[in-house]
């Protein structure tokens, strides 16, 4: 039996066991339902939600597998078989809830024991118990869609299992893989986004599946994540060692006592390799470090092993070569026949078939545009299909559609992600086009849906899906609260279609696009966005199952009674931020949602919550910023479940007492500009509050009842990993200097607009801090050393409101793990020294109009090691300044000298700069001979600037020194 064979009979042993086990306990739950013993609201909608989401889960499991599990989709196979293991831990929960229900007395022996004690309902608790049922079925919906290596990238140059322009070179490539060599050989295939390097590879590893050469195959891909770097090659070693151990392996625990210790994972691989002769695949490097810290999980046993990788950067590709006996493939675009072949079958279903006549223009200037790279002209495929298909055959888009939608295109590639990504980026096509969202609105969904959440959010910035709402937004280094987002519009476009293909989400363009099921052939949605006003959308409605509904968004001029809120009785996630005609009495009606777990009513006209809103006893999220209310009801806190509430831009002004009931609430944000004394001193209650976001006023900076509240509440916050203050402008923040016993853990620690005299000495001992934002207004010895001392800082922004007398000079003795660095200061008089700040790839500059001297730009760029990307930002009105233009000059120069090729970025806008010499380097400075902003735009398409990069996105804009993009 093949390989193959035994993974499928594996995994449909495991369905057929798992239903054997979860067909009587779904038949149990209906019994229970229908038997009338359970009359409270609250355990009846539990048992209804239990018996929906288990159901869907047994319907899933009689379904037959997809033919590429357990065939060459090893990912798939894997993924399948953790998701069958995490159903049996949640099958042991259902089945305890189960007998304990069945063991319940009948109602009205129940009713008469009422009077003897106090009855506290299982229906308290089963929504709980039940929502990890539901998170189960939410990750098996990603089974359902193709893993992005072996599927989606495959796939759009694939015609009829042949690679369009791939044949020969693959064959090429697998000569010197199977190459009579009994030494380790690796093989790296190197290019730009976008141009099918994981393609070729898959390809590879196909091809090499089908022969018996490698006793042994291992795939794994890394993701792109900027602030996790140890944990991706962690995650990358035990991805390998779990496809060489099989789960029911009695050294499966092993695996698990390994931890995250990378030498033991590393060491655990080597050993079990060799005496093997193995093919490696690892997709997507990110950086050389990664290489380094698994290459010891690879033994160079002289068994004819081979490893091959892929990278975008050439010289990552080229670590190989200087390692290993190897070679680099770099890949290059399709010629313009093979671009017009993979263009044609995309879009119009067959290589042979020529376009339209009144679509041969168009398909020749998207050839154009398009340069050879694979995914551009799959995906301008797709967007032209889809647009015949709503405009019909006869309609021509517009040249500049084409231009415009290549130059939001370019930055990303197509689902080109892993498992879990690929899940938080489908569930972007549930936001309308326009809507705009803070990260940790957007993190929270996530949560609240079992998704990753953090790491994905900055990939997605990197890959410039998710882009800042204005352009006058600041870029930010932390992409925190001060800014707000929203998802490039013609991805979203593409991502309503492809997640409506999957069944993952439907919006108010893809309502017939719904899957069927259940009774009477009924359509179904899991998740429902609706956008639009439409007045087809009741009927539409009519013909779906919503109680099958789990996540609702609502938003723009929806007809309120056009959606029956009283049908979605099991709403898990609900949305309405913007939604323009939710009313008062529409809370009612949402209070009656009893499974539900996030609510949002942001920027809405609501003026009140009922006092039933305490019926939400499952509820871990509540967000309320932005509208008319100006009390919270004691009932809010009633159940205790909150996790996060959003008070900002409210008219509240005081907290009931019963906030201390809220024992679980970690994340809280709230405007304590109109609040009495005693209110914030009441928050110190909160004891396990982990990120919390206050609005400071001017007045409370300078009243003592008030700074001796906010002190009080701090020393009460020992679990607090997350502390920003939004000061009133020139707020002085001196009386925090007294605070004596600081939260230890605090990560991030950020004050916008306040000032301090100099830094607070109680910061040198913030030993886990990451993050930290600080204005001080004069020079104190000892200051730098407090901030090169903090061993785990990564960014920092730092405000100097003071010409310093004296150069500040940066040692190669602190500032380890500082990368990135914001510098704001009328004269930033700043020397770096030879080995200072070792890591930093990113420094941003705040220019002021200061008189140019020899001081007014930092001195020793050259000494960043690792500098990547510069960013000089200044107010707009200072674009005409003779100062301004000198200094942006000099730092160019600067810039140009450095032996690393530098992004330089002026007001968000990235500028060509040659490294070959000083003339060179004037000429890339083209942009201060400019004096407008058409002239800027101009200057920067002369420069062909490239895409931005993911620190462009990171840099945060106040006061004089805005940074527009």
């Amino acid at each position: 039996m093949s390989e193959g064979a035994m993974g499928r009979t594996s995994i449909m042993e495991k369905k057929e066991a798992a239903l054997k086990e979860l067909e009587p306990l779904l038949e149990s739950v209906s019994k229970l339902l229908k038997s009338g013993r359970f009359t409270d609201a609250h355990e009846r909608h539990g048992l209804a939600f239990l018996e929906m989401e288990l159901g869907a889960i047994v319907a899933y499991l009689r379904m037959p597998m997809s033919p590429s599990i357990g065939d060459h989709d090893d990912g798939a196979h894997y993924d399948l078989m953790t998701w069958m293991s995490v159903l049996i831990g949640v099958r042991n929960t259902v089945t305890a809830i189960v007998k304990f229900l069945s063991n319940q007395p009948c109602v009205p022996l129940r009713k008469a024991t009422r009077r003897f004690r106090r009855r506290r309902s299982f229906g308290y608790d089963i929504p709980r118990k039940v929502y990890p049922l539901y998170l189960v079925f939410n990750g098996l919906r990603s089974e359902l869609m193709p893993s992005p290596p072996q599927a989606a990238q495959v796939e759009a140059c694939t015609v009829h299992d042949h690679l369009v322009a791939i044949d020969g070179t693959a064959n090429e490539l697998l000569g010197w893989l199977m190459a009579a060599d009994e030494s380790l050989r690796v093989m790296a295939i190197a290019g730009p986004a976008g141009i099918g390097k994981t393609t070729l590879a898959m390809e590879l590893h196909r091809r090499l599946r089908c022969q018996t050469h490698f006793q042994c195959h291992i795939v794994a891909n890394f993701s792109r994540r900027p602030h996790g770097s140890k944990l991706v090659p962690q995650t990358i070693l035990k991805q390998i060692i779990e496809q060489l151990e099989a789960p029911s392996s009695p050294n499966s625990s092993e695996i698990t006592m390994l931890g995250d210790d990378l030498e033991l994972l590393a060491r655990n691989i080597s050993e079990r390799l060799k005496d093997k002769r193995y093919f490696a695949l690892i997709d997507n490097i990110f950086n050389e470090s990664d290489l380094e810290l698994i290459k010891g999980a690879f033994p160079n046993n002289n068994c004819g092993s081979r490893i091959l990788f892929t990278a975008g950067d050439e010289r990552i590709a080229g670590w190989c070569l200087s390692n290993y006996n190897g070679i680099v493939h770099k890949m290059k675009p399709l010629s313009h026949s093979d671009s017009e072949k993979l263009l044609h079958i995309k879009a119009f279903g067959s290589m042979d078939d020529c376009p339209p006549e009144n679509l041969k223009l168009l398909c020749d200037e998207i050839l154009m545009k398009c340069r050879g790279i694979p995914s551009f002209i799959t995906g301008m495929a797709d967007w032209l299909k889809q647009h015949q298909q709503q405009h019909g055959s006869s309609a021509i888009p517009r040249v500049e559609e084409v231009r415009l939608l290549l130059k939001q295109f370019e930055h990303w590639l197509s689902f080109d992600y892993s498992d879990e990504l690929r899940q938080s980026l489908l569930y972007l096509s549930m936001l309308p086009q326009g809507y705009v969202f803070e990260k940790d609105r957007l993190v929270m969904k996530w949560l609240d849906e079992g998704l990753l959440s953090e790491l994905h959010f900055s990939e997605m910035v990197d890959r410039n899906i998710i882009t800042p709402a204005a352009r006058n937004c600041g870029h930010n280094l932390d992409e925190d609260d001060l800014c707000l987002w929203q998802v490039n519009p013609f991805i979203l476009r593409f991502l309503a279609y492809r997640a409506a293909e999957k069944g993952y989400v439907i919006t108010s363009a893809t309502l017939n696009s719904a899957p069927r099921g259940g009774g009477k052939n009924t359509r179904i949605a899991r998740r429902l966005a609706l956008h639009h006003p439409d007045p087809q959308l009741p009927e539409m409605l009519q013909e779906m199952d919503l109680s099958h509904t789990r996540s609702l968004l609502i938003s723009g001029a929806v007809n309120r009674t056009t959606v029956p809120l009283d049908k979605f009785g099991y709403l898990v996630s609900l949305d309405l931020q913007g939604w323009e005609n939710l009313k008062d009495e529409d809370l009612l009606q949402i209070c009656k949602m009893l499974v539900l777990s996030y609510l949002s009513v942001s920027n809405t006209k609501v003026s009140k919550l009922p006092p039933q809103i305490k019926e939400l006893r499952t509820l871990n999220a509540l967000d309320i910023s932005h509208t008319h209310i100006s009390e919270i009801p004691s009932e809010v806190c009633e159940p205790g479940s909150l996790r996060m509430l959003d008070l900002r831009g409210t008219q509240i002004k005081h907290m009931p007492e019963q906030i201390v009931r809220l024992k679980m609430l970690k994340h809280f944000l709230i405007d304590l500009s109109e609040f009495s004394e005693r209110s914030v001193k009441y928050l110190g209650d909160l004891h396990d509050l982990k990120i919390l976001a206050i609005t400071w006023a001017f007045h409370q900076c300078n009243d003592k009842a008030y700074q001796q509240a906010l002190l009080s509440s701090l020393g009460k916050w020992r679990q607090l990993k997350s502390l920003t203050i939004h000061c009133g402008l020139g707020c002085s923040m001196e009386f925090l200097r007294s605070l004596s016993d600081p939260p230890k853990f605090l990560d991030e620690f950020k004050v916008t607009a306040g000032k301090f005299a100099n830094v607070p000495q109680w910061i040198e001992g913030l030993e886990h801090l990451t993050f930290l934002q600080i204005t001080v207004c004069k020079q104190v010895a000892g200051d730098v050393k407090i901030l090169a001392g903090l061993v785990k800082l990564q960014r920092l922004i730092l405000g100097l409101e003071f010409i310093p007398e004296e150069a500040i000079v940066i040692e190669s003795k602190g500032f380890k793990e500082l990368e990135k660095f914001s510098l704001d200061c009328p004269v930033p008089r700043l020397t770096f020294e030879e080995e200072a700040m070792p890591k930093l790839t990113y420094l941003r500059l705040n220019l002021h109009t200061s008189p140019m001297s020899e001081m007014s730009v930092p001195s020793g760029i050259g000494n960043l090691k690792m500098l990547s990307e510069v960013a000089l930002c200044y107010n707009v009105r200072y674009m005409n300044s003779p100062n301004i233009k000198r200094k942006v000059e000099a730092v160019s120069k600067e810039v140009a000298k450095h032996r690393n090729p530098i992004d330089l970025f002026i007001r968000g806008m990235q500028i060509e700069v040659n490294q070959a010499g000083e003339e060179e380097a004037e000429g890339a400075t083209r942009f201060n001979q400019v004096n407008s902003p058409e002239d800027v735009v101009q200057a920067a398409d002369e420069a062909a600037p490239r895409r931005e990069t993911e620190f462009q996105s990171e840099i945060e804009d106040e006061g004089e020194t805005e940074c527009h993009a």
